[in-house]
């Protein structure tokens, strides 16, 4: 450490313990005061139409809450093009407590986010012994705007959550390099594998312990004192097989990412993105997510990937990444924290810099959750040591950067604001990247939950004009249509998106529901099989295919069906409802009123449930259709 940066952060033992701690309180209360104020709004926005109807508001298994069957289903799932269980348990304990609430998804990203910038503070102190700089690490990485997506999108829990273990499994290596204990290195080890459980990006951390070693450890060469008794010189050789079962399980971790997102054809193929294509991109994306952190404008949640990639772009990235990179090797020895943070910027974008393709999108804004660390790291110790010998400096550092933490509070509390629902996040999206036709089908969802269909028919539309074979929008406007009254086009739509993927089970369900509905119901029961052999215990497809055994009289097998459904998962309101409905066609009047307030319980809002109770209430014996 340079004990001469101590007018401004401090030097271990300058300050009695008494002082210090109190210093650190006001730190955390600090950060927790101003990220809170950041982003509370979240707690009164909806959930967004790209992807949280997957991992929340659609998925069954999420609203039945922990169970064992759904603890067993979350071990084995790729659902999401992701095996990720440890994401999903923290779905299911918000879902078993809260219900599903949006605002309480949304709060438990941000109380992560919370324990991420303390955690990380913790970590950078406990390290190197430098309150203040570790504070402006901290408060960089809680306020700034690049990080609003991995906090406001609810789908990006595995971010938050996976930051949490990484930064729990980094203070848990300090304390085996402080003890050279077992027990410490086994909590490393279990640390390591519940991030990966959350999600694969902590591959890369085993190189991270490793850097660590290098700055601020110091563990190359010999043990430092302030960490414990002074050692026998430690070789990278031991260094590096120290880190062997971490290294092991990161491969493990990354096997296990691939083959589940090819299993959802999740990845891009070298016929659609080729190596040279990937490369440029990703030396521009690089020093393109650099710039955003330095003026963090126009962000958005969709960067498509460019039609062409200009040649002086990649030129001048290359250049800009080779230059930083000669310029932190020269200064290793004087500052290594440059060359820490640097390589840690770097080793940390590479799952998510597009080598391997994962998605449509250039770049992504939550991609810089973790790697933007490293240069936090290079911002704070920097800015500290270019005014160490600056009298004006040591004067001017503590107003500007607070100037700086205002700029980035504000432009981040404006950037939350994009995220309350659909419309206004795919808005913005087309404000910022022109038309696109990811944000016009985003934008459909949006107008669509909202009830107003024709615009949504207009955005999907829009769309499937930009890009005709996208199956997903044709999927939409079938649904649309269906909602409409309009069965024979929505068989059209769904029939026509089927031939991306004939098997689809999404697609097959709604196809089998707007058969049923237009009296073909022999050929959607046939439809709804076809979607079962895909998923054959998912819950609400079976409740539809016993909705449309019960549309065709066969009521024993239907209630068969709908009474499996509603033991294994009691919380599927679907099957509650079919039950009263064919309850009340069989006259079981007390039998269907139990079962359709089971269903309002569940569910207040739905309107069939509560249209039963009343019809049954009046001795109404008509039956919804």
């Amino acid at each position: 450490m340079n004990d001469s940066t101590a007018f401004l952060f401090g030097s271990p033992g300058s300050r009695l313990k008494s002082s210090s701690f109190r210093r650190t309180l006001a730190i955390v209360f600090s950060l927790l005061v101003m990220t809170t104020t950041v982003y509370y709004p979240v707690a009164g926005f909806d959930f967004v139409d790209l992807d949280d109807n997957g991992y929340v508001f659609r998925n069954e298994r999420i609203r039945a809450g922990l169970t064992v069957e759904n603890i067993r289903w979350a071990l084995q799932t790729t659902a999401m093009a992701n095996w990720h269980p440890v994401t999903w348990f923290s779905y299911m304990l918000d879902a078993e407590w809260f219900g599903v609430s949006p605002g309480v998804f949304h709060l438990s990203n941000l109380v992560f986010h919370l324990g991420n910038s303390l955690l990380l503070f913790l970590l950078l102190q406990t390290a190197t012994s430098r309150h203040w700089p570790s504070a402006a690490v901290a408060a960089l990485f809680a306020l700034h705007p690049l990080h609003v997506e991995s906090v406001a999108w609810v789908s990006e829990r595995k971010d938050v959550l996976s930051t949490f273990f990484w930064l729990l499994c980094s203070l848990a290596y300090l304390q085996y390099v402080r003890r050279l204990n077992r027990r410490w290195y086994l909590g490393v080890v279990v640390l390591f594998i519940l991030g990966l459980a959350a999600k694969p990006m902590l591959v890369t951390l085993p190189i991270i312990l490793l850097l660590m070693d290098y700055w601020p450890l110091e563990r190359f060469g010999r043990q430092p004192a302030r960490l414990g008794p002074a050692g026998e010189p430690l070789s990278p050789g031991f260094l590096i097989f120290e880190k062997v079962p971490l290294l092991l399980l990161a491969l493990a971790g990354g096997l296990a990412t691939l083959f589940a997102q090819k299993g959802f054809a999740a990845v891009q193929s070298l016929e659609v993105l080729p190596v040279v294509t990937r490369l440029a991109n990703a030396s521009i994306a690089t020093i393109g997510y650099l710039a955003k952190m330095v003026w963090p404008a126009s962000l958005a949640v969709l960067y498509p990937y460019p039609e062409q990639i200009s040649p002086w772009e990649v030129c001048l990235a290359l250049g800009l990444i080779l230059v930083i990179s000669l310029a932190v090797f020269l200064l290793r020895r004087r500052r290594p924290y440059l060359a820490f943070g640097w390589l840690w910027y770097l080793v940390t974008l590479l799952p998510v810099i597009g080598i391997i393709q994962v998605g449509s999108q250039a770049m992504a804004d939550r991609y810089t959750y973790i790697p933007l660390i490293g240069i936090f790291i290079i911002i704070a110790w920097g800015a500290n040591d270019l005014c160490a010998k600056w009298h004006v400096g040591r004067l001017l550092l503590p107003p500007v950067f607070g100037a700086v933490l205002i700029v980035l509070a504000v432009a981040a509390r404006h950037q939350v604001y994009y995220w309350q629902d659909s419309v206004v996040l795919f808005k913005h999206a087309l404000a910022v990247n022109g038309d696109t036709y990811l944000a016009h089908n985003g934008l459909g969802l949006g107008y669509e939950k909202r009830g107003n269909l024709r615009a949504a028919e207009t955005h999907y539309q829009e769309a499937l004009r930009l890009n005709p074979g996208f199956s997903a929008a044709r999927y939409n406007l079938g649904n649309v249509h269906l909602k409409l009254g309009q069965q024979d086009t929505a068989l059209r739509h769904f029939e026509k998106a089927l031939e991306g993927d004939p098997a689809d089970p999404e697609v097959l369900n709604n196809l089998a529901k707007a058969l049923v509905e237009t009296g073909d119901i022999a050929r959607g029961l046939v439809t709804f099989r076809n979607a079962l052999e895909r998923r054959p215990d998912d819950p609400g497809l079976t409740s539809n295919y016993a909705a449309a055994l019960i549309a065709a009289g066969q009521y024993d097998d239907a209630e068969a069906l709908l009474e499996k459904v509603a033991h294994r998962h009691p919380h599927v309101v679907r099957a509650h409802l079919y039950l009263g409905i064919l309850c009340e066609r069989q006259g079981r009047q007390a039998a269907a009123d139990r079962h359709y307030e089971t269903a309002l319980q569940l569910e207040p809002e739905n309107s069939a449930a509560r249209r039963g109770r009343q019809r049954i209430a009046a001795g109404d014996r008509t039956v919804d259709e």
